[in-house]
């Protein structure tokens, strides 16, 4: 079973992005076992007429309120080690309402992994001109402290089941909705990197999303220095990174980019309220 873990916001109807998704996940839907787990959030009239029509391998959800997208992912997560569990056999991944996958994508990833067993995370680059060349999925290496720091995002991150339920949920004191406006991507995936599983990194773009905004570096700077401070200890490499990010972040000071307010919040190891690393309950999120 290949899990898809989704939000969106659904107080205007079920955007057009988000249909995209869903008609790319059609193309594949007879190829692979799949299940899109959607939370949509604040959904009107609309909304709730279109979700009574998507396809079947949809699994809606609904919350009549905002949350921020780590707790949405969390509360999704909850719900699949309550009532399924994850299976080894299972793939988990977290694509953002408004990303869309080629044909080529998930039969490829999928094939991956059974054929390795001991590879536990992937990931790629996105782009908004996605490849599809299978050739370009075997351009891999395996992932380093820069390449999950730097490169890695969570809507590309595939993780399989028994490591998914060892890593556990999304730290809800980090990501869009909080006050540090992100760092929750890093945190999940520096502790993939921690968690000593193989893990391989490629970088071509093989999901389709908007391109990546250098604007992005100031805006998400807070969180992700926040959780390269709590975790610089744990490694020469990424200790290494946290010197980097600072150093990027006193540039970006420097050129009126990044408040002063804002980098030193990101000096702040301190931990946020919220989930950190807390697993899912053993006894539900692993099975045969």
């Amino acid at each position: 079973m290949i899990w898809l873990v989704c939000t969106t916001d659904s107080r205007d109807g079920v955007s057009d992005d988000y249909q995209r998704l869903v008609s790319s996940l059609q193309m594949v839907a007879g190829q692979v076992d799949l299940t899109l787990i959607t939370l949509f959030q604040r959904p009107d009239a609309r909304a709730m007429r279109a979700i009574a029509t998507l396809s079947g391998f949809v699994r809606p959800m609904t919350s009549d309120t905002r949350m921020s997208l780590s707790q949405a992912r969390n509360r999704i997560l909850r719900t699949i080690a309550a009532e399924e569990g994850f299976a080894d056999g299972s793939l988990v991944l977290f694509p953002d309402d408004d990303c869309w996958f080629t044909d080529t994508y998930l039969p490829m990833v999928g094939q991956m992994f059974v054929t390795d067993p001991q590879l536990q995370y992937w990931f790629c680059r996105y782009g908004s001109s996605p490849a599809a060349d299978p050739a370009l999925f075997g351009a891999t290496h395996r992932a380093r402290a820069s390449d999950v720091v730097r490169r890695s995002s969570s809507i590309t991150l595939v993780i399989r089941g028994s490591l998914m339920a060892r890593v556990g949920l999304f730290d809800e004191g980090l990501g869009v909705g909080t006050a540090l406006n992100g760092g929750e991507d890093t945190d999940f995936a520096v502790r993939l990197y921690r968690s000593g599983g193989k893990g391989l990194a490629c970088g071509h773009a093989l999901i389709g999303h908007r391109d990546w905004n250098p604007a992005n570096r100031a805006r998400y700077f807070a969180g992700s220095a926040t959780v390269l401070a709590r975790n610089a200890w744990a490694s020469p490499r990424l200790a290494g990174e946290y010197v980097r990010k600072l150093i990027s972040g006193l540039s970006l000071v420097a050129k009126r980019k990044l408040a002063l307010s804002d980098f030193l919040l990101g000096l702040r190891a301190l931990r946020r309220p919220g989930v950190r690393s807390g697993g899912l309950p053993a006894s539900l999120s692993l099975k045969g």
